[in-house]
């Protein structure tokens, strides 16, 4: 879903370019199997263009990105970075349970956004973001519960294929009988130098 204003904020901001086109955003959202929430936004000196993607399928369960592969947010406008943020949270929050939003920027946040919204930088050098539903720690609780109930429940599929798994652990003394019989080769190897 485009809002309504998105068409004629993009045509007469100077700054659009492709990323804001209809058509390109729809191609995009084909291609990559999500949806657009992209918005028009009021901020205290006008208003603000916020694209917004969701990803049904994520480690954080449904997700919602400026840009699902990209580097930089692409606001348009008059940007207001907390704004985009809020609208970008209120949307996610409307996915259910398991939520999480992706905020990319150009630029580091002011000591102000980062104690508000309580930011966890992901890449020091580009400003990439994750708002999560819960603190990071019960988060990634849920999300390791989460996977290990996946490698179990994929476990049995493919016992039921009958796939043999099989896991090998070198012993100690099969280390002593590697490292001898490398270090044997290399003095062999050595006597034939001239």
């Amino acid at each position: 879903m485009i809002d309504k204003e998105w068409d004629d904020f993009v045509e007469n901001e100077k700054s659009s370019g492709i990323l804001h086109d209809r058509q390109f955003i729809e191609l995009l959202c084909k291609e990559w199997k999500c949806t657009p929430c992209h918005k028009v936004v009021d901020t205290n000196d006008g208003k603000m263009a916020v694209p917004g993607y969701i990803i049904d399928k994520s480690i954080f369960g449904k997700k919602i990105t400026t840009q699902p592969f990209l580097y930089f947010p692409k606001l348009l406008g008059k940007i207001d970075e907390q704004k985009a943020i809020q609208y970008l949270i209120s949307e996610a929050k409307k996915l259910g349970k398991n939520w999480a939003v992706e905020y990319k920027s150009e630029n580091d946040f002011s000591i102000e956004t980062k104690q508000k919204f309580g930011i966890k930088t992901i890449n020091p050098y580009i400003y990439s973001t994750l708002f999560l539903e819960n603190t990071y720690e019960e988060q990634t609780k849920k999300y390791q519960k989460q996977f290990s109930k996946d490698l179990r429940r994929n476990l049995r599929r493919i016992e039921k294929e009958n796939i043999i798994i099989k896991h090998a652990e070198i012993q100690e003394k099969d280390r002593k009988k590697i490292k001898k019989s490398t270090e044997e080769e290399s003095d062999v190897c050595g006597c034939h130098q001239m």
